[in-house]
């Protein structure tokens, strides 16, 4: 059957590769799931409301900070357009990496079965709704792009491709502390792998090695130099001798290590990491002249995880997306093994057996089925959310005439979902148009709601201000915003809460 056997043509089979992945993941996170990107998390409305006035290499990730501004400068649906983009993107990247290793072309039912361990989870859904996430994308993007970079250069013998696997390598770590390890633990792959043109330990290939190895390890020390310098909180946790409940402390301790890596691998992705696992043995017993490579992916994996691992007080479930794609990965190299298994022919030459698509099939069933829920979950969570900040935003919309003199606007009743959670405005002014500063009235202040103070990095002023709800009355003639649940408001006058002006309408 020629549906199952791999093209002769590269490039056109990887960009085949990457539209069915793209096709089955809007199928699997829009198609079948509710879904309407709009800003609900406190960050999103944060990188949002940036543009390209806020560009400059000061801020602590300076990549991810640059491109997000430009892109939200082009407007919330393309930067949403975007975060999905790259969510599938990443996911292809890490196929086409397993191909090279495994030296294998998938056919087109397992990269099916990939798809769906891939994308029915719900942290690839949050990672095409939750902005924030843009940072760990754009990391993992020329994060892997330096790993393709430097295996091709290695098969190659090429220069050229080291260097601009450097290039990626800086780009990525400067964007994010994810990707640091990973290329290291695949250069130290090459010192240790004989190969045709040569493993890096031999000594026409030392002064090469030597090189490329300082290269990277310069950079990465750099970004870590520079994240401590920048008092990037994790990076700077690692440094310093703090702990507790702070939500960057770093624990070290071998017993705290464990617990973050079970409940990272084994309670967020429970089967896809127990496939991984029976794919990885699979793979040992039926490719024996690959276990180094197998070992090799299988650390980095380990080390993907371990930027995580180290923040107790930051074990989020969308994490996973970090390294789910390379559970997957590994699951279909060990499927398609079994599937085209004969004596003599290797994976990239033999024919499917039947019964193994019948048992891919199933796989792709039981793993949607299983994922379901807690995916609609989180979408109907992202929903009620969205509703409540589309109100809002309604309701300013209403109201920008009423306020439109007033230098200074109240609001009262604000939730954890609110444009002015956690940010200086941002969104509320510079994408909706408004030219207020905001007094956000509070019984006490919260992590989403605290008085902000001047920041070297900040070229625009603070335009929000927290004040105890006890002042609200001497407040006097202010505009106040009185917020319900749901995002709805009744413009209202600060004197309108006073005991007098109450005591008169009774």
């Amino acid at each position: 059957m020629r549906f199952f056997q791999p093209s002769t043509d590269r490039a056109w089979r990887s960009g085949s590769e990457f539209l069915a992945l793209a096709a089955i993941y809007v199928l699997i996170n829009f198609a079948l799931t509710p879904n309407g990107p709009y800003p609900v998390q406190f960050d999103d409305f944060s990188m949002l409301g940036m543009g390209v006035a806020d560009l400059g290499w000061w801020w602590k990730r300076p990549v991810t900070a640059n491109l997000v501004f430009a892109i939200a400068e082009l407007g919330r649906d393309f930067a949403y357009f975007v975060l999905n983009a790259l969510t599938v993107l990443t996911a292809w990247l890490v196929l086409r990496f397993a191909a090279r290793v495994f030296e294998m072309e998938f056919r087109w039912l397992f990269v099916l079965v990939f798809a769906v361990l891939t994308f029915s989870h719900a942290a690839a859904f949050e990672h095409g709704r939750y902005f924030g996430l843009m940072t760990n994308l754009i990391s993992h993007t020329f994060g892997l792009w330096t790993l393709l970079l430097l295996w091709d250069g290695w098969q190659r013998a090429s220069n050229r491709h080291w260097l601009i696997a450097a290039l990626t390598y800086a780009l990525s770590v400067l964007a994010k502390e994810d990707f640091i390890l990973p290329p290291l633990v695949l250069i130290a792959y090459f010192w240790m792998e004989p190969h045709a043109g040569g493993a890096l330990s031999e000594p026409g290939s030392r002064r090469r090695g030597f090189l490329l190895t300082f290269a990277f390890i310069a950079i990465g020390a750099g970004s870590l130099l520079w994240g401590v310098f920048d008092r990037n909180p994790f990076v700077s946790g690692l440094f310093s001798s703090g702990g507790g409940n702070r939500p960057y402390a770093v624990d070290l301790g071998a017993s705290a290590l464990l617990r973050a890596y079970w409940k990272l691998i084994a309670v967020f992705v429970p089967v896809s990491s127990a496939l991984a696992g029976i794919a990885g043995v699979v793979v040992w017993v039926t490719k024996p002249h690959m276990r180094r490579q197998l070992v090799m992916y299988l650390v980095m994996i380990a080390v993907l995880v371990l930027p995580y691992a180290l923040l107790p007080n930051r074990l989020a479930a969308y994490r996973i997306y970090a390294w789910l794609p390379w559970l997957g990965a590994i699951t279909v190299v060990a499927l398609q093994s079994l599937a085209t298994r004969r004596l003599g022919t290797d994976a990239s030459t033999g024919r499917a057996r039947p019964a193994w698509i019948g048992v891919a099939l199933i796989l792709v069933l039981g793993v949607a089925w299983f994922n379901q829920t807690a995916r609609m979950e989180l979408a109907r969570s992202y929903q009620q959310g969205e509703a409540i900040n589309r109100r809002i935003v309604r309701t300013l919309e209403e109201y920008r005439a009423a306020i439109a003199d007033a230098p200074v606007v109240g609001l009262l009743g604000l939730g954890k979902v609110s444009p002015w959670c956690a940010n200086d405005a941002l969104y509320v002014n510079n994408r909706l148009g408004f030219d207020h500063r905001w007094m956000i009235f509070v019984e006490a202040q919260s992590q989403c709601y605290s008085q902000q103070v001047p920041d070297r990095k900040k070229r625009r002023g603070i335009n929000v201000s927290v004040v105890p709800v006890q002042r609200l009355c001497a407040a006097g003639s202010l505009p106040v915003l009185d917020f319900a649940a749901d995002g709805s408001a009744v413009l209202r006058q600060a004197r309108d809460w006073c005991e007098p002006a109450r005591a008169a309408k009774g």
